[in-house]
């Protein structure tokens, strides 16, 4: 009795790590498929303009804009701290091309605009987040 259960339990594993391979083998072809079609980047600084994500709803733009490189880092927290508070906002994903310098205050990132408000330094930015949404 003990063999045939075994017996059985390895077809049955035997089965489904085919099914995995299988799965495993079409998701790296799709993935091949894909990559074949979009030009692989140049560098990690390839030029390209800003990219803008809306956290908000369609009809009414947002106050809040939050411009950072696209990447994680000084601009985390304070993107996290709008995601929490369900303050909607715009975020600016700058790529390696500058065009933000000349209305960035010493110009670097992150900056955050508030309506006419221009707040850069992470850790000003955030404390303002926080006293926006009293946390």
């Amino acid at each position: 009795v003990y063999v045939k259960e075994n017996t059985y339990m390895l077809r049955r594993v035997g089965i489904a790590a085919s099914v995995a391979a299988a799965g495993a083998a079409t998701l790296q072809r799709r993935a091949a498929e894909s990559h074949a079609a979009a030009p692989a980047p140049e560098s990690l600084a390839a030029q390209r303009p800003p990219s803008v994500v809306r956290v908000a709803p369609l009809d009414d733009p947002p106050d809040v804009t939050l411009e950072y490189f696209a990447l994680r880092g000084l601009g985390e927290l304070p993107r996290l701290i709008l995601e929490l508070t369900g303050i909607p906002y715009d975020s600016v994903y700058h790529f390696g091309t500058g065009v933000y310098k000349p209305y960035a205050p010493f110009g670097q990132l992150p900056v955050l605009r508030d309506g006419p408000l221009l707040i850069c330094e992470s850790g000003a930015i955030a404390r303002h987040l926080a006293r926006k949404a009293c946390i």
